[in-house]
């Protein structure tokens, strides 16, 4: 039998609680939002900065039985850059942010699955199961334009003092640093390609950082229970953890982005 890997994924949780503020998105031409409604077959109705915050709700289907994550598709906007010596900023890109559950079986091979994961308390799970998949689509000319991914996330809460919503910046190690990066074909677009992005999070490391702060997560296994919410931000430039690095992916072509795999 295998050996089984263990792992302080977050060796102190370490966090920081921030006040959620609402913030309204960068504008987006109607043609831009259009491409993701084709793309989806439907009507994103989210759109959110990459600087802001993605919530999203997991839940327990009784009906057809299973974990729910809600909304299933964002569309994230990326500020232009300004040009240099302070020239006008290009015009803001767009990403189309897609949240699903997936079993461990329709994990990609390069997922680590089967480690021990330990809280802060020592209290340890196993990493394996269901996951939250986050994939992130741009057009390739887009993503070159993009800053490099910084990935916080955590669960949200009520403070019971001052009665605000609020969201617990934790470090979740590798979890969001072991990103996927290749090229697709856009099935409603022909002949177009796309800049995929995909990281994973597995529902038990979830249960374990609400179970390690005391917050409720029976949404996860009992239907009718509250949702559990969640806050997820691209580029959070407030911590030092979870930085993906430099976008290697700058300088290539669509076809050179065809062979290229982190």
């Amino acid at each position: 039998q295998a050996s089984v890997q263990t792992a302080d994924i977050f060796p102190a949780f370490w966090f920081h609680v921030c006040a959620m503020a609402a913030r309204k998105p960068l504008a987006l031409p109607p043609a831009a939002m259009e491409r993701w409604n084709q793309h989806v077959n439907g009507t994103v109705k989210h759109v959110a900065e990459a600087t802001g915050f993605v919530n999203f709700e997991l839940s327990y289907d009784a009906d057809h039985p299973g974990r729910r994550v809600s909304p299933e598709h964002y569309v994230v906007t990326f500020p232009g850059r300004v040009g240099q010596g302070g020239g006008k900023a290009a015009r803001c890109c767009s990403s189309l942010l897609t949240l699903r559950l997936v079993p461990e079986d329709r994990l990609p091979p390069e997922v680590q699955v089967g480690m021990e994961v330990r809280g802060r308390d020592g209290e340890a799970v196993v990493c394996a199961g269901e996951h939250l998949e986050f994939e992130l689509l741009s057009l390739p000319g887009d993503a070159s334009k993009q800053p490099a991914l910084q990935v916080a996330s955590g669960p949200v809460r009520m403070n019971p003092e001052t009665k605000q919503r609020e969201f617990m910046r934790i470090d979740l190690g590798r979890c969001v640093r072991q990103i996927t990066t290749d090229v697709v074909e856009d099935p409603r677009q022909k002949g177009q390609k796309l800049l995929r992005n995909r990281w994973w999070i597995c529902v038990q490391v979830l249960r374990l950082v609400c179970d390690s702060n005391s917050l409720d997560c029976s949404a996860l296994d009992t239907a009718g229970a509250p949702p559990l919410e969640w806050v997820i931000c691209l580029s959070d430039d407030k911590g030092p953890f979870n930085r993906i690095g430099p976008n290697k992916l700058a300088d290539k072509s669509v076809d050179e982005l065809a062979k290229f795999i982190v």
